[in-house]
């Protein structure tokens, strides 16, 4: 099991006990809440600084851990919101996009009292497996993550449940979604290469036909409108699949090495740009002086690459507070809200050459 569901299962159980004990009760040490439920002091610690944050419980040196009054919900007329990832287990294992979204959210509820629930529904399942499951949880109130089934969003409002949607990959933009600005992205990608006298550009992109995903459709397009702005005519080869992982963005770009074809600077995702690093360095290439390479997400991985990564931040806490406030809208308000669309933020490293000085 992941770490991140290990700290939700952990923080569920004892934001449900804290919340039954009486101000000032005693919980069992550190020590034992690794024994008792097998996990790591990291995942422990996790756990009870989100507690301390919601102010249910307060640490008295040399004494313990004890319990407080729990906060009171504030308006929001829930006491349990369903975050539900549609997506496969893995994504939730390293500190990337998803986990951060899910910790955020948690800690925005937690501080109003208010519990979350995290699920994750796989792709591999069909509309009847989620419906199956949704009318057995009956959810007071829903977020969304990577939502790709149009069934499930139709069913979910025709039960009038509150609901909210983080980038879904639904065919259409919807009402009640919190959305990152894709069109600015490629607008940022092209405008920074650009500038630093880049316009032989490969695009390590994860389009597939596997699943409609509009977000990457999204920013395949707007590569080819950005280019075309800037008078590039780009070179198809340099346009390739490179998978979800550091192993398939390597074989991706060895591809285009072995093929001498000829470019200065490789945009890839911040998740998978550790293989492009690995590739060109096997293949005796200077990441920033002989290739350079810009990302996407402002993953903090990004800061320890040797030279560290230019990317494009997508602010994961300012997407969970607009989804955060936009469901409180939707319930108290009982009526639909315009999609919210998120921009991004260059953060300027050492991965790019600024071949203007040559």
């Amino acid at each position: 099991m992941s770490d991140t569901l290990l700290y939700n299962k952990l923080y569920d159980n004892l934001s449900k006990q804290v919340r039954d004990m009486k101000p000032g009760h005693k919980l069992p040490t550190v020590r034992n809440l690794m024994k008792s439920y097998k996990v790591s002091l990291s995942t422990v610690n996790k756990a009870l600084d989100c507690l301390r944050s919601e102010g249910l419980i307060k640490s008295q040196p040399g004494s313990g851990i004890f319990a407080c009054r729990p906060a009171k919900l504030h308006g929001h007329g829930v006491s349990q919101v369903d975050i539900m990832f549609f997506g496969y287990e893995p994504s939730l294992k390293d500190h990337g996009h998803i986990q951060d979204l899910v910790h955020h959210l948690s800690q925005l509820y937690g501080r109003q009292g208010i519990g979350v629930r995290l699920s994750i529904l796989s792709p591999d399942q069909d509309f009847e497996d989620y419906r199956q499951y949704l009318d057995k949880i009956s959810p007071e109130a829903v977020i969304t993550l990577n939502l790709y089934n149009n069934d499930v969003y139709s069913h979910l409002k025709k039960h009038n449940v509150p609901c909210v949607h983080i980038s879904p990959n639904l065919p259409r933009y919807v009402e009640n979604s919190v959305n990152i600005d894709n069109g600015q992205i490629a607008e940022l990608w092209l405008e920074y290469l650009v500038g630093k006298g880049h316009r032989k550009i490969a695009f390590l992109h994860q389009v597939t036909e596997r699943w409609f995903l509009r977000s990457v459709h999204e920013r395949e397009k707007g590569f080819y409108r950005e280019c075309a702005r800037y008078g590039i005519i780009p070179d198809n080869r340099l346009m390739v699949y490179a998978g979800f992982s550091p192993e398939e963005s390597y074989k991706a770009l060895e591809s285009l090495l072995n093929q001498n074809l000829d470019f200065t600077a490789v945009i890839a995702n911040d998740h998978t740009v550790s293989g492009v690093y690995h590739c060109l360095h096997d293949h005796g290439l200077i990441v920033g002086k002989d290739i350079s390479v810009m990302g996407i997400d402002g993953l903090d991985l990004g800061v320890h690459l040797i030279p560290p990564l230019t990317t494009l931040e997508i602010p994961r806490a300012e997407l969970a507070k607009q989804a955060f406030e936009m469901l409180e809208r939707i319930i108290s308000d009982k009526k639909d809200q315009l999609a919210y669309f998120q921009q991004v933020r260059l953060v300027e490293r050492e991965s790019v050459a600024d071949l203007n000085k040559f």
